[in-house]
């Protein structure tokens, strides 16, 4: 079992727990070829409070930590610049299977749907009727 609170105590800003709208597993546990000693890969989505998102002094775009996971939590606006370039470390975030996400508010669900169907969209795919009804 994940304990997604234990990996949120080593990080400097301690609103990051409650501000995760999007969370999922990556790496080789994501793609099914872990092994016994695999670590376990974790990425996701913030939305930081008003302070970060209007301020001048205070700054936020990612955290990481290693411990006891690793984990990296993306700022919403730093997530969105590197979804609209197709940047690899977002497009890995939204094709993970449903079950590996671990926290997906509405907001974070949105998202997902969102950022899904652009890229389908530029595939020159529809997104499924099953997933758009979710």
């Amino acid at each position: 079992m994940i304990n997604i609170e234990h990996s949120c105590k080593n990080f400097s800003h301690k609103w990051l727990q409650n501000s995760i709208i999007y969370m999922t597993k990556h790496g080789s546990h994501a793609y099914g070829t872990n092994i016994s000693t695999s670590d376990i890969d974790l990425r996701g989505i913030v939305v930081p409070p008003m302070n970060y998102i209007v301020g001048i002094l205070d700054n936020f775009e990612q955290s990481i930590t290693n411990d006891p996971y690793d984990l990296v939590l993306f700022d919403l606006r730093k997530f969105a610049k590197l979804a609209m370039i197709c940047n690899p470390n977002a497009i890995e975030l939204l094709f993970t299977e449903l079950e590996d996400h671990l926290v997906a508010t509405r907001h974070g669900h949105m998202l997902w749907m969102c950022v899904i169907s652009f890229y389908l969209k530029k595939l020159g795919l529809l997104l499924p009727v099953t997933l758009a009804h979710k």
